[in-house]
Formats: C-alpha cells, structure tokens, sequence
C-alpha cells in the first residue's frame, strides 16, 4: 500500500536524522548553504517570501476547505470529504508535534534570506501541501472528466515541487525535511484515498443479489 510505504519511509529518514547519519547530514549542509546563495544571486528573495506565504498551512487547509464543501454540497459524497479533510488537518496537527519530538535545529546559513525559529524536521509547508494535494484529489477526482484529473494532478505536484524548492532556497529547510514533510503528507493522505476504495469495495460486496452495480 502506497500510504504504508511512504510512512515507512518517513520513519527510516526520521530514523537516519535522529542518528545522526553522518553523511546524510553532511549532503543536507552541503546542499543548503549554495542553494540559498543561488536564490539570492538570481533576485529570487522577493518570489520566495511571496510563495512562503501563499503555502502557508492554513492557506492550503483554508483553500482545500471551501473546495470540499462547495464539492459536498453538490455531490453529496461525505464520506470521501470527509475522509479527505481528516488527512489534511491529522498532518497539520501531528507537524509540530513530530517538529517537537525530532527537535532538529533550522540549517545554519551566514545572512539568511528569510529568519524563522521553530525546528527544521519534518517541514510543514512541504507535508501540508501535499496532504491538500492529496486530500483536492480526493475530493475531485469522481466529479471530473479526464482532461480535468490531469490538470488537478499536474497542479496538484507542481505546487508541491514548488513549495519544497521554496523551503530550501530560503535556507530555513534543509533537504531532508522537505523530503521528509512531502512523504508523511503523501502517506496520510494515500490512507485517506484507501479508506475511499475499501468503502466502495465493502459496500459493492454488500450488495443483495439482483441489484445490479455500478459501473
């Protein structure tokens, strides 16, 4: 199951930063301090902060919310809504505790472009992205002809590559949380999307013979 092996995944490298690895440590500071660098040299700081902001959690859980109960209210699919809208908000509440518990300092950087407390492990943007990613897909995907599961899915990880690069070129997140926070918001929410099939194949199963079932 996709949802198993992300967290899985999620625990290994949580595991591999607790330890510390040594050369993953080294590769994250090896990567933070020139990708800051470059964002500064090509005039990026203004787009950076902007996209910052434009990702925050509460904007991507805001946004998903009105969309879900906009799609609730004319399609009527509460149990996938609901499943969905538990994904997003269970991966913004364990975030910080899972910030709290791992209690990895942010990337040290000689004039930072942006300077933020908090700890660095696992990166909240990144997980709360695409846990909406996930959980708009969710929500969409049976209302939506083909053309348009394209674009939500082609949005959908465009605005994931885009956060994550954001944490890293402002130097507040080294690579491994942003990979980290993108693995434990794909696994919740590829729960979420479980749950949604395991409903329809019980309930197809469910069926008392002469009923035909849907396509």
């Amino acid at each position: 199951m996709a949802g198993l092996a992300a967290l899985l995944a999620f625990a290994l490298l949580t595991v591999a930063v607790l330890a510390p690895w040594a050369a993953l440590i080294a590769a994250d500071r090896e990567v933070s301090t020139p990708a800051m660098r470059f964002a500064d040299d090509a005039g990026l700081r203004g787009l950076l902060v902007a996209w910052q902001a434009a990702s925050m959690p509460s904007c991507a859980h805001g946004a998903l919310t009105v969309i879900a109960a906009s799609a609730w209210w004319r399609h009527r699919q509460t149990r996938r809504v609901l499943l969905a809208l538990a994904a997003a908000y269970l991966t913004w509440w364990l975030t910080p505790i899972l910030k709290n518990a791992v209690d990895r300092p942010r990337p040290q950087v000689p004039d930072p472009l942006w300077g933020i407390g908090g700890y660095s492990f696992p990166s909240g943007h990144a997980s709360n992205v695409t846990a909406a990613a996930l959980a708009l897909g969710i929500v969409l995907w049976p209302v939506l002809p083909a053309s348009g599961r394209r674009w939500v899915a082609a949005g959908g990880g465009a605005v994931v590559v885009l956060t994550c690069a954001d944490r890293v070129l402002l130097g507040v997140h080294y690579l491994t949380d942003v990979l980290a926070g993108v693995l434990l918001g794909a696994g919740i929410g590829c729960l979420a999307l479980a749950g949604t099939r395991f409903h329809r194949i019980t309930n197809r199963e469910a069926l008392p013979a002469g009923i035909p079932r849907a396509a």
